[in-house]
């Protein structure tokens, strides 16, 4: 499924109407407010197996997402920005991030930000739930509008393998097209996620604790160890050596907990499949195969974090 909009199509009386409309149906609910001159905006947009890839291009602009906004609907993703043309700013969490072409940043729909572009511009927009970017939160939470330079490191890595999607995306009727099969977007899909995690996680400072360093490894462990059906927080404190007290202590200091942790990689993980494999294999069985036998309440779960029930989910991605 693609998407392609262009403000220039409206009276210039409508169009700032217009592109709050386009921009909140593509991502969130988004405030743009124009610079001096005509408003322009155009946005094509495509659907990575759960991953949204949206190319935006513009005049001079701001755009803010607020308290309000917020309170009337959090979805929870997390949207990275990747620079390709003019200069952009990303205001979070009380840091900025200057973006210049090749330049990456992360923000979060949950917290208040807000994007200034000075001249016109262009940007690809990545947005996936936060439970599908595989990065701890206290990760996440410190580098939420912080530059990652596309120059160098795995910045430089990431940068063009991810302005290829946008040219993509740019070159046709969409990433959807024919010519990738849903199999090969989610497949797709799930390779952006991975070097998205390495791009968030390249510039995070080692950790400065013991304790940091066991929770990831913790966090390692339960994502090798999904499908056992008796991984809990006991089993995995037994593990590690230490109390499960001690355990929910590494996972509180995160804003999360184990149990949370756990239903979140495996309903991701669950995601995935549903979206790349063939249409034979039953929900009930992807969801066993992932530590999740109980069928009532996996799909309870999957419609909570992902807003369809998991074969709905499916028959969206494989409409045929």
């Amino acid at each position: 499924m693609s998407l392609l909009v262009n403000a220039a199509d409206q009276p210039p009386a409508d169009r700032v109407e217009f592109w709050r409309g386009a921009l909140s149906q593509t991502f969130v609910p988004l405030e743009p407010t124009p610079g001096e001159g005509p408003l322009r905006g155009r946005l094509r947009a495509a659907d990575l197996g759960g991953v949204q890839l949206a190319e935006v291009t513009g005049s001079a602009q701001r755009v803010q997402r607020n308290r309000a906004m917020i309170r009337r609907a959090d979805p929870e993703y997390c949207k990275i920005g990747l620079q390709l043309r003019g200069r952009g700013l990303v205001v979070q969490d009380d840091r900025e991030a200057v973006l210049h072409p090749g330049d990456l940043t992360v923000y979060h729909t949950s917290r208040p930000y807000r994007l200034a572009f000075a001249e016109d511009f262009q940007m690809l927009v990545l947005m996936c739930p936060r439970a599908s970017l595989p990065v701890p939160e206290r990760v996440l939470t410190r580098m939420t509008a912080v530059t990652v330079s596309g120059r160098d490191g795995v910045g430089a890595l990431v940068a063009p393998f991810l302005a290829g999607l946008a040219g993509h995306l740019a070159a046709g009727p969409g990433l959807a097209s024919p010519a990738l099969s849903p199999s090969a977007a989610s497949h797709l899909g799930n390779a952006v996620l991975d070097m998205l995690a390495a791009a968030v996680t390249a510039d995070e400072p080692d950790p400065a604790t013991g304790a940091e360093l066991l929770a990831d490894q913790v966090r390692r462990y339960i994502d090798s160890h999904l499908p056992d059906v008796g991984l809990n927080p006991e089993s995995i404190a037994r593990a590690h050596h230490i109390s499960t007290r001690y355990l929910h202590k590494l996972f509180e200091r995160d804003g999360e907990t184990v149990a949370g942790w756990i239903r979140a990689r495996r309903l991701e993980h669950c995601r995935r499949d549903l979206a790349a494999q063939p249409l034979d294999r039953p929900v009930s069985a992807i969801a066993a195969s992932w530590g999740l036998p109980d069928a009532a309440h996996f799909s309870k779960a999957f419609r909570a974090a992902y807003g369809l029930p998991p074969r709905d989910y499916r028959r969206h991605l494989h409409p045929t």
